[in-house]
């Protein structure tokens, strides 16, 4: 079945996905380079938007999502941590409501329209391989954050292959502590049954739930040493709640 999901998407996803890189893409980049970099966002955001709702409407998500007034806005900053289950968790959180960019794995560069789409989101990549470059590319996230930008990181490392939520790495949370911003936790379930463990071509629940945004910026030293862990048993705690409901 998981074959058959990928060839839906090269059918149905990948002409649209190409059409809407060649809008998005270019024309936001223009737009941020003259100074118009709300315009920019709002005009990338329907585009995107767009095009993520389509992924989900062909590969049969039906999203569920609670805490939407948790969402933060656009240019309003923020970092949000969320668990990971699947390649699809970045098309839920964008069809969640969420305008963020994404700290991803190197490896990204290498898939062709996924990396343009990726910049333009002003994303940042990590190269796990390199302590040197996973720094630099917390620095950034953070100096995006202070920008306005909200970013998004999955502090786990690596997709959970065991439907359970595990260690959260305390690095990924500096691209908050160091630009002193709110942290949005978020637990999403059901994105695994979808495409690496999909059994069926029937439309299945997915569900994004966001907490209550953490400020960071009054902490003490103990506090943001203690934070990861706050977040990630926030999380678990959502999550139970969704395998539940489930």
């Amino acid at each position: 079945m998981k074959y058959i999901r990928y060839l839906i998407a090269i059918i149905f996803i990948l002409p649209v996905a190409l059409v809407d890189y060649l809008l998005c893409v270019p024309i936001g980049f223009l737009l941020k380079k003259s100074g118009a970099i709300v315009a920019s966002e709002k005009y990338k955001r329907v585009l995107i938007h767009f095009l993520v709702h389509w992924i989900m409407f062909f590969l049969g998500i039906r999203l569920h999502v609670q805490g939407k007034e948790n969402i933060p806005s656009l240019m309003s900053g923020g970092a949000v941590f969320a668990n990971h289950q699947s390649l699809l968790d970045c098309v839920v959180l964008e069809g969640s409501g969420l305008w963020a960019g994404f700290v991803g794995k190197v490896e990204l560069k290498k898939v062709p329209v996924l990396n343009g789409f990726f910049k333009t989101k002003n994303s940042v990549y990590l190269d796990r391989k390199s302590p040197r470059d996973s720094i630099k590319a917390i620095l950034d996230a953070a100096n995006n954050i202070k920008d306005g930008y909200v970013m998004a990181i999955f502090p786990e490392g690596t997709r959970s292959k065991d439907g359970q939520v595990h260690e959260f790495k305390a690095g990924s949370f500096k691209m908050a502590t160091r630009a002193k911003s709110k942290v949005i936790p978020v637990a999403i379930s059901g994105t695994r049954q979808i495409l690496e463990d999909c059994h069926s071509l029937f439309f299945k629940d997915v569900y994004v739930t966001y907490g209550k945004p953490i400020e960071t910026k009054d902490m003490s030293e103990e506090e943001l040493r203690d934070i990861h862990t706050v977040v990630e048993n926030e999380v678990k705690e959502m999550y139970n709640q969704l395998v539940v409901k489930k």
